[in-house]
């Protein structure tokens, strides 16, 4: 059974199917008639600059099931964007016309009635301040009405506004449009845009390039200048700046673009002791929307923690014809990378991170310091360098050797670096001078040899620099010193001389030293903490040739405090220095005369580690050396030699005879390059002139001992061999007796 109650929108409907028990019964009920439509208002940008165009937009749907009556739109226009044109639009169905109008002061007219399929546009009069539509001449607007191409105004922003009234930057102008129908009731929605100035954007970008960083690892940032696609004006002579933080050490830099690359100034020291300020500057103008990128390369600072660490980029120009606004994050220039001793002004602002991992890590190296004035070599050829070499306060290293002369400054600067970010415990650094048949020092390099052709001596003893609290320093006199920490803790190497103790009285004998912190609790070596020693050493008197090469290498280990885990023993590369070819010297034999007649013949030997002294011969000392083998060959020891001294009148000094030897008469034979010339009573040489360019060979010294056994008279006066007797060759010097 069915019954049906009216007719059209609101009829009920009741249905009844069956009877008794299993009836079933529905009852549904059309919608009332209602008119109803939806409205939005919109813009075509967010943001315009003055003098640029906007457009506001206006649609209408209908979406209920009446048709509405007298509907229509008013939009009044903000007399900060002035508005000079306006679009119809299109809609559906197009039977549908609407009727435009705009008003100039208080005065309407008419743009024109169109059917939906119109899409045109029409200029608007100066002073228009609002326009309005009316769908159908007032007349019903079907159900299904949409304007999907939305009506538009077009506008420019202006200051002063459409009244001649003056308005700050930047200004957010709200556009309010207005709907209204006699069966659907009113609606209204609003757009908003901001207005601002026409400028330069600087939009400065940072990119991390490279990842899995540790301390000491090299990574690269791609940075970025860009005047921003929406700035209005170009940006004139940009400037790009990374302030490196401390956490970063500036390396290098290269042009990625375009162009002519720009300027750059790197400034160390800026604004904090480790940190580097690096600016680009570019005499070049960018158009919106254009853009110059430059690499940057930095390295990870020792110690840096683990973890995020922040970089940032600015920019802005260095010419104040255009105005400049920062396109994204401006902040005030507070370490002044401007440069122009202010920390208030803006600066566009970018920023990344970049992650540190953990590592546990050693750096170290041996500097070398000659003789001031001497330029380094190189350290492959020992010819001057293609390359400039290291400089660090007048230290080099490799790739370059230090040169020095006869007994000329020989110092070294060792300096070993926690460089990673784990504290370190239990240091132990082994390093060997040079030395005629010197080698490695750790195991992996004790059977190569360092090719050293002469050994350096200490003036004074070790010199800390910087380190952490509790090193220690020894010393060793042999050239095979017992280096257990380097193996596995037993005497190593084989045969080696486990002599280690404090700085001798003969300093110069010193062949080894080394350096231990145990680094307690409390007293950990840090990440980024360094241990830097200095060795105050002359060279060796060299040669009349010169040329003569030491090299000298060092071997390390630590442990990890955190959990006692061993870094590998490491010998860095060998360091060198050499003796330059003098320009003069002074220099001669020191021999034990065998046959005691004065004159040198083969077989009789020369005579090694006997002290010499050069003086002026006003008594000043000029230089000290010790015999030794000439150029490190032991089949001609008993060579003294002092070399590039000031031109000027000299004499030699020797040693006195040892106990139970005597002093040869001077001047024995007809031949001086073989005789001995210093006087038995005073030990020295003539006064002699040195030249420029003079080399004097000849100076030597013979030794001799006595004929016979020594017997000595307790009770009788030593003798006095100078008293009468002129010919000593047959006589023993004076002796106190044994007790």
């Amino acid at each position: 059974t069915t019954t049906t109650t009216g007719g059209g929108p609101g009829t009920t409907t009741t249905t009844t199917t069956g009877g008794g028990p299993g009836t079933t019964t529905t009852t549904t009920t059309a919608p009332p008639p209602v008119a109803r439509y939806a409205t939005s208002k919109g813009r075509s940008t967010g943001e315009i600059a003055i003098g640029e165009s906007a457009n506001w937009e206006l649609r209408t749907w209908s979406w209920g099931n009446l048709d509405v009556t007298w509907l229509g739109f008013t939009d009044e226009l903000p007399p900060e964007i002035v508005a000079n044109g306006f679009y119809t639009g299109a809609w559906s169905p197009t039977s549908v016309t609407a009727t435009f109008q705009y008003r100039v002061g208080s005065t309407w007219s008419t743009i024109g009635t169109f059917g939906g399929g119109s899409g045109a546009w029409y200029t608007l009069p100066a002073g228009t301040n609002a326009v309005r539509g009316t769908y159908n001449g007032g007349g019903a607007v079907p159900q299904s009405f949409n304007v999907y191409d939305a009506h538009r105004v077009r506008g420019v922003a202006s200051r002063p506004d459409r009244n001649g009234n003056w308005y700050t930057t930047p200004r957010s102008v709200q556009n309010c449009g207005q709907w209204t129908s006699t069966n659907a009731g009113g609606d209204s929605d609003c757009s908003t845009i901001e207005v601002i100035v026409p400028a330069a954007r600087p939009n400065p970008e940072i990119w991390v390039e490279t990842g899995s960083l540790k301390p000491t690892s090299e990574v690269s940032f791609l940075v970025r200048v860009a005047n921003a696609w929406d700035a209005q004006l170009n940006l004139i002579d940009p400037f790009l700046a990374l302030h490196l933080p401390d956490e970063l050490e500036y390396v290098g830099w290269e042009y990625v673009s375009g162009g002519a690359a720009p300027g750059v100034t790197v400034l160390d020291g800026y604004g904090g002791p480790d940190r580097t300020l690096v600016r680009f500057n570019w005499n070049q103008t960018l158009v919106p929307g254009d853009s110059r990128d430059v690499r940057v390369f930095a390295k990870v600072a020792m110690g840096v923690p683990v973890g995020n660490h922040a970089i940032e980029v600015l920019s802005h120009t260095n010419n104040t014809t255009n105005l400049v606004e920062c396109s994204g994050s401006a902040v005030a220039d507070g370490a002044d990378v401007y440069q122009d001793g202010s920390t208030s002004e803006e600066v566009c602002q970018s920023g990344r991170w970049f992650y540190v991992n953990e590592a546990a890590q050693t750096e170290a190296v041996m500097l070398v310091h000659g003789e001031p004035g001497l330029a380094p070599l190189d350290w492959a050829t020992l010819a001057a360098p293609t390359l400039p070499c290291p400089d660090e306060g007048g230290y080099t290293y490799y790739p370059c050797v230090a040169q020095t002369k006869s007994l000329g400054q020989s110092d070294y600067r060792l300096e070993v670096y926690n460089s990673g970010n784990v504290e370190l415990t239990n240091f132990t650094l082994y390093n060997t001078l040079p030395f005629i048949g010197d080698s490695g020092v750790a195991p992996v390099l004790a059977g190569v040899a360092r090719g050293s052709e002469w050994r350096p001596s200490f003036q004074s003893p070790l010199r800390i620099i910087e380190s952490p609290p509790g090193v220690v320093f020894e010393y060793s006199l042999e050239t095979n010193p017992c280096r257990n920490e380097l193996d596995d803790g037993s005497a190593w190497p084989a045969g080696c001389v486990d002599d280690w103790g404090p700085p001798p009285a003969e300093l110069r004998l010193v062949q080894a030293v080394r350096i231990r912190g145990d680094f307690g609790p409390g007293q950990r070596w840090q990440g980024g903490d360094a241990i830097i020693v200095e060795y105050d050493m002359d060279a060796s008197q060299g040669s009349p040739f010169g040329g003569e090469i030491g090299w000298t290498s060092f071997a390390y280990r630590a442990d990890r405090a955190d959990n006692g885990l061993e870094l590998p023993a490491s010998e860095p590369r060998k360091t060198g220095m050499v003796i330059k070819a003098p320009d003069n010297g002074v220099g001669a034999t020191i021999w034990l005369d065998l046959d005691r007649d004065g004159i040198r013949e083969t077989g009789e030997p020369g005579l090694n580690g006997f002290r010499v002294e050069l003086f002026h011969s006003d008594g000043t000392l000029e230089a000290v050396t010790f015999s030794d083998n000439l150029r490190g060959d032991p089949s001609q020891p008993g060579f003294y030699f002092f070399g590039d001294r000031p031109p000027g009148d000299y004499y030699v000094q020797f040693s006195p005879a040892p106990i139970g030897w005597n002093v040869m008469l001077p001047n024995q034979g007809g031949d001086d390059s073989i005789d001995s010339d210093a006087s038995i009573t005073t030990l020295r040489t003539p006064v002699f002139t040195l030249g420029a360019n003079d080399f004097q060979l000849s100076w030597d010294l013979a030794y001799f001992t006595p004929l016979g056994p020594l017997e000595c008279d307790p009770t009788a006066n030593g003798l006095d061999p100078t008293a009468s007797i002129t010919d000593r060759r047959g006589i023993n010097d004076p002796l106190e007796c044994p007790n």
